[in-house]
């Protein structure tokens, strides 16, 4: 009896680090990066990013929470998130690469897993809207907007033979023929 009594207890506890630890890890940006913002309504948004740097084409987890104080003690009410990453660009308002609602989580924090297409300036917006007061339309509990700055990944700091080479190359052959053909055709004339 003794025995299974210690089995248990470390099957407990097993089971409690397994469950606890994904969400400590990406907390408040110990392994990663946070970014707050304060709302006009005096709410923070919290956004942290699981990662130390976001680097293109690789995977990464954004968690977003909406508080009513300082300490991220007290969780705003919302129902679902809606987020907007656009990359920036000659266009005023950017591209929109991402514009869709997340599920508030019931636990869990409220995770959202997005992969960077190509390194450059991009902008998250981030929206916790209520739905819960039995209305036609959603309120807004809170909002901000967050610049990011994205790392070229390893794959676009690679040489490779594209259409850019190519169009080089056969540009740089023409003008040499064409400013060295005259050059030779002139020494031979002297000879």
């Amino acid at each position: 009896m003794k025995n299974f009594t210690r089995k248990s207890v470390f099957i407990l506890f097993l089971t409690t680090v397994l469950c606890v630890t994904p969400g400590v890890a990406y907390a408040h940006g110990e392994v990663g990066m946070t970014f707050t913002s304060t709302t006009t309504e005096g709410h923070i948004v919290d956004v942290d990013y699981g990662d130390a740097y976001i680097e293109a084409g690789r995977m990464g987890v954004f968690i977003m929470d909406l508080f009513t104080d300082e300490a991220r003690n007290k969780s705003v009410n919302f129902s679902d998130i809606w987020v907007r990453i656009t990359l920036k660009n000659e266009n005023k308002s950017g591209e929109t690469l991402f514009a869709g609602p997340i599920a508030k989580q019931e636990f869990g924090g409220n995770r959202f897993a997005y992969v960077f297409p190509e390194g450059g300036a991009y902008t998250l917006s981030v929206r916790f809207n209520d739905a819960s007061k039995n209305e036609l339309m959603a309120t807004n509990a809170g909002e901000a907007e967050f610049e990011l700055n994205v790392l070229r990944s390893s794959d676009e700091e690679q040489f490779t033979f594209g259409v850019e080479f190519w169009v080089g190359l056969l540009g740089g052959t023409f003008a040499l023929v064409v400013v060295g053909l005259p050059l030779m055709l002139k020494r031979r004339d002297e000879i």
